[in-house]
């Protein structure tokens, strides 16, 4: 008899990437419905999508149910809005607080009583993540972006992270633990809008890069798992236009928050979609740091569960352009032997005859065709070959040729 796997009990120390957007409808609920937020973070897209890999305990649905520091949420979810490194240590350096003493030391008391949380859903949880860092870059982004901070301010940092990791193992000798890198908070519209000077931007983002190259040896050398969460602030960086599965997003806010934009309306924290990123990110850390087997959320799913898009949007828009009834993937309303998702490959039109391969196939020689840019970043192409026209293989690569 087998009984279903147990979710794994994940404990999460950050900030407000961390903390459910529930709880943040200041910049995640829309103009039009300013209580209700409409984009989600990589918690409560977890618990959404992964309920049955992924757990962070019973949800408290009203502010102020657990008398500390945090807003409410998931009971394992430890994320404060703007908490630095800095403040996370006050909290666990803090001294114990009685409740008489709480009249006086009402600050005290709430740290106190996060710390007994914390360590509290500590003891049974089989993984800790630390994601920290994003304030503590943001406060100190002049420093960065002109050069002025001095390496101390990187190496103390790295040394905060580090002690929040060796309280965490103090407590807890043979938990798994996952430190999260920090985003470049200079990919964000906010910051980039200010901080412009291209030299000066490159430089800065080299700096973070240096600090989380840091950061990762300090994780290696604990034997902690490290979450990428710089992944997503360089694909921001690097990729342009950003898109998945070749449908396109918006870098900077809107006041409804509307799905196909990566940043919620602040301009600073990541919308669904780079959340979703930010989960896929932890999902691959727990993987490595325990024996789960969690699957990531791959562009499709995003696109359709998460966002309610439609996955295929890139295709419709093209099709959409051209004086044909007959538009499905397999249809060839031409009657050139190319159906129109093959078209869309070859950036040939589904109601002209085309002919996009050139070359012929003999010994000797070749066959070329030239894949439409815009479409590969929706779907990829492959050379097939057989040997009797009924069962094809992928032609091997040493046999084909990607020229500029």
């Amino acid at each position: 008899l087998s009984l279903p796997a147990t979710p794994l009990k994940l404990v999460t120390i950050g900030d407000s990437l961390t903390e459910e957007y529930n709880f943040e409808a200041p910049f995640t609920a829309p103009d039009s419905n300013p209580l209700d937020a409409n984009v989600r973070n990589w918690v409560e897209l977890l618990s959404l999508h992964r309920g049955d890999a992924v757990s962070f305990g019973p949800y408290a649905d009203t502010i102020g149910d657990y008398f500390d520091h945090r807003n409410g949420g998931y009971a394992r979810n430890f994320g404060i809005p703007s908490w630095t490194a800095e403040l996370w240590i006050e909290i666990l350096n803090q001294a114990p607080v009685d409740e008489l003493d709480a009249i006086f030391m009402p600050e005290a008391y709430l740290r106190y009583r996060t710390k007994l949380a914390l360590r509290t859903q500590m003891l049974d949880a089989d993984a800790v993540l630390i994601m920290l860092g994003g304030n503590d870059l943001k406060n100190d982004y002049t420093e960065i972006f002109t050069g002025s901070a001095p390496q101390s301010f990187y190496d103390d940092l790295v040394d905060r992270f580090a002690f929040i990791h060796d309280w965490v193992r103090s407590k807890r000798p043979s938990v798994p633990i996952i430190l999260a890198t920090a985003p470049d908070v200079g990919a964000t519209p906010s910051v980039n809008a200010t901080y412009s000077d291209p030299v000066l931007a490159a430089a800065a983002r080299a700096r973070i890069a240096d600090f989380n190259a840091d950061l990762t040896a300090m994780a290696a050398s604990r034997s902690a798992a490290v979450a990428r969460i710089d992944a997503l602030t360089d694909r921001l960086f690097d990729q342009d236009p950003f898109h998945l599965n070749g449908t396109l997003f918006s870098h900077e806010g809107d006041p409804e928050n509307p799905p196909d934009h990566l940043f919620c309306k602040d301009d600073f924290h990541p919308s669904t979609v780079g959340q979703a990123l930010i989960a896929n990110e932890i999902i691959s850390a727990l993987n490595t740091a325990t024996p789960s087997n969690i699957p990531r959320f791959d562009d499709r799913e995003i696109l359709e569960d998460l966002l309610s898009l439609d996955p295929d949007q890139p295709y419709l828009d093209w099709m959409a352009a051209f004086p044909v009834t007959a538009t499905g993937i397999d249809d060839d309303p031409d009657r050139d032997g190319l159906v129109n998702l093959l078209e869309l490959a070859l950036g040939t039109p589904p109601h002209l005859q085309s002919s996009p391969l050139a070359g012929t196939w003999s010994p000797g020689s070749a066959l070329s065709w030239s894949p439409d840019p815009v479409a590969a970043r929706y779907l990829t192409l492959e050379a097939e070959e057989s040997i009797n026209l009924t069962d094809w293989l992928p032609v091997p690569t040493n046999r084909t040729s990607t020229r500029p």
